[in-house]
């Protein structure tokens, strides 16, 4: 679902009003042309609703666009011509009628392109009940082949998913992969991949849960120590391409970290590693989860398929987008389907909600994920 909301940038009592009356929506609020076209992405239908008088700019920037409705108040007197439902607006008990129209036919206009590509398969050459054999034979083939793409991921969600993505995933790579526990606050991974020893074997000044890979590591940095030589000493190695490496598990030691030093340490094991994993808490506020989803090549979200766990995720990463810039289309998000409720969210609804960001259902032990991935960078 994609509501753009244009308006001339003055909080005014009618703005506060619509946008309460519609405060349920996921609404991206604009206020020029530039704005709308950085936003604008057609495979979403998107609704446009306008509550200030446009200027030209943005009328000739609507007039090319395809809407699935385009909903404007009263004053509005430019007319916004367009092949589309439109309405016309004077109060909030109006426009939550005319929103609730204009969802459903968006949904509907989703839900008919989808139909359309998938009726463009060949089935006869698609047959799968005669030709699943053969058919699963050649996925296996496809991704028999190691890859050797090479980046950061930065991945937030589910700790037992995540672990279960690292050890499938490095099983496809030519070199090594290390995922690093970087959520500063509650590290989990020991607990994931078993690891009984918390401390590294490196003797130094820090002692107990202070002799981490992760504490050494940065210390390291901060010393100019060389760090190339450490590495080895400060992760845990699970199998034969992964390395794990533990994060923080002193609370207090978390409003001393340098941001500096975490980028340093980023670039220096991105270094060692042909695909380093980050996984970040999803504080948006977090210096650690700022840096990591920004220099990643691909942010993986592992969440539940709950309502409010994917509406936090898609408020979260529109936050990011608008304040910090980050580049949506590098998100990749995995529904975890877990325990259904009548929360669940379906898979129609997860793909509306984020488009092209969606990847795919968790299902299994994830190879299906795994196999959406590689797609994905190829």
């Amino acid at each position: 679902m994609k509501i753009i909301y244009y308006h001339d940038g003055n909080q005014t009592v009618l703005s506060g009003t619509v946008l309460e009356a519609l405060s349920h929506y996921p609404i991206i609020s604009i206020s020029n042309h530039v704005e709308l076209e950085d936003q604008y992405i057609m495979d979403d239908f998107p609704i446009l609703i306008v509550l200030s008088q446009p200027d030209l700019p943005f009328v000739e920037a609507v007039k090319i666009r395809n809407w699935s409705t385009i909903i404007k108040y009263v004053g509005v007197r430019e007319p916004l011509e367009n092949h589309c439902s439109q309405f016309s607006f004077e109060n909030t008990m109006e426009i939550k009628t005319i929103m609730k129209q204009a969802v459903e036919r968006q949904q509907t206009l989703r839900i008919n392109q989808y139909n359309t590509y998938m009726n463009h398969f060949d089935t006869d050459t698609f047959n799968l009940r005669q030709e699943s054999k053969g058919w699963r034979a050649a996925i296996r083939s496809r991704f028999s082949k190691l890859i050797n793409w090479a980046g950061i991921l930065t991945m937030i969600g589910d700790a037992k998913a995540v672990s279960q993505f690292s050890t499938l995933l490095s099983s496809h790579i030519e070199g090594r992969l290390l995922i690093v526990d970087a959520n500063l606050l509650k590290p989990t991974l020991d607990e994931f991949f078993n690891i009984q020893r918390l401390q590294t074997n490196i003797q130094s000044h820090m002692v107990g849960i202070d002799n981490t890979g992760l504490n050494i590591a940065l210390d390291a940095i901060q010393k100019k120590l060389p760090f190339s030589t450490v590495v080895k000493d400060i992760v845990h190695k699970k199998t034969e391409k992964m390395d794990v490496m533990l994060g923080n598990y002193n609370f207090h030691n978390y409003e001393h970290y340098d941001n500096e030093a975490i980028h340093q340490l980023i670039k220096q094991l991105a270094n060692h590693y042909q695909i380093l994993i980050l996984y970040v808490n999803e504080n948006p506020y977090d210096c650690m989860t700022l840096l990591s989803l920004e220099i990643s090549k691909f942010n993986i979200m592992i969440k539940p398929s709950q309502m409010s766990e994917m509406r936090y995720l898609y408020h979260m990463t529109q936050a990011m987008e608008v304040r910090r810039g980050l580049n949506l289309e590098k998100n990749l998000v995995i529904g975890y389907d877990g325990e259904k409720t009548k929360e669940h969210l379906s898979t129609t609804s997860q793909k509306m909600l984020f488009g092209s960001q969606f990847l795919c259902i968790w299902k299994g032990n994830g190879q299906n994920v795994i196999h959406k991935f590689l797609e994905r960078i190829e």
